[in-house]
């Protein structure tokens, strides 16, 4: 199966002052929206998808929107139908999609200046042990 994205919309807005430190405990999440596929030709479908990073407190908006699309011969075309009639995206296009995105709105959130959506990686803490040698 062939797989493509394409990125049709970027937007990235800051919307506290550039010189204001970020507010104690900033939530950043991403929502990803597929919306349905339609049908191209036999052996094709397509999917339009935005990718929201939502900050809370609202800090920033970061928007990726694009459309994905598939090819395939007849029989990965039909296990594609099955798993969207039963309400599943196929995990390989959900990581497509997520993949992409997550790359175009780092991008966009280090030109505006705000934290992307990683996680944080806290740094480790040696302890002292409780004994001396």
């Amino acid at each position: 199966m062939e797989l493509s994205i394409r990125i049709t919309g970027l937007t990235a807005e800051r919307l506290i002052d550039p010189n204001a430190s970020f507010p104690q405990g900033l939530i950043v999440t991403v929502n990803v929206s597929i919306q349905g596929f339609v049908k191209l030709e036999n052996n094709e479908r397509a999917a339009n998808f935005t990718f929201d990073v939502v900050y809370n407190p609202p800090i920033a908006r970061v928007t990726v929107r694009g459309t994905t699309y598939l090819r395939g011969n007849e029989e990965e075309m039909r296990k594609i139908d099955n798993e969207l009639k039963s309400n599943k995206v196929p995990a390989e296009v959900a990581q497509a999609i997520t993949g992409t995105s997550l790359a175009e709105a780092i991008v966009l959130c280090k030109s505006i200046g705000v934290p992307p959506p990683l996680p944080m990686i806290l740094p480790v803490q040696r302890q002292q042990p409780d004994y001396m040698l």
